[in-house]
């Protein structure tokens, strides 16, 4: 019975293995990535697109943006995103997430910006900080660590 299950599993396994193959050689049909649509922006001209990066200039006169997808410059794309939207308060550095379409290969027609300031983008990940000792905590305070079996058991007075 026992060499039944591990026949079972390894049948499986392979099952999961041959998925997930198959997804990662078919991934950008079913899901592209920023990267991808810009390198193939062919098919996908005046196609609605969602681009997330950061603000490098701000041109008020003609409500403009020229943000920044990716890392540092020798791997980031620059793209020109124009919009009717105001852009005041905008400055380079800020955060955007644009809803648009594609009209060229690095220009977006923007639909809807959002923009968050730096400071507002970084205190999101400041802010969950306090949480980490207090879920460890309560972790701790549930569960024990048997070094004998080399597992996390239930305590008996957890309460």
């Amino acid at each position: 019975m026992n060499h039944h299950r591990i026949l079972l599993g390894c049948f499986l396994l392979s099952i999961l293995i041959g998925l997930m193959i198959y997804y990662s050689f078919d991934h950008n049909n079913h899901d592209p990535d920023t990267e991808y649509i810009l390198d193939h922006y062919e098919q996908f001209n005046n196609t609605k697109v969602t681009l997330i990066g950061e603000v490098k200039d701000v041109d008020r006169t003609n409500n403009t943006l020229l943000i920044q997808i990716g890392q540092s410059p020798p791997k980031g794309i620059i793209l020109l995103i124009s919009t009717t939207e105001n852009l005041n308060t905008t400055q380079p550095g800020d955060n955007v997430e644009v809803y648009g379409v594609l009209t060229s290969k690095n220009s977006i027609t923007a639909e809807k910006l959002l923009i968050s300031e730096r400071w507002a983008y970084s205190l999101i990940f400041i802010r969950s900080l306090p949480a980490i000792p207090f879920v460890m905590y309560l972790f701790f305070r549930t569960w024990r660590f048997n070094r004998n079996t080399y597992r996390f058991e239930r305590r008996e007075k957890h309460g």
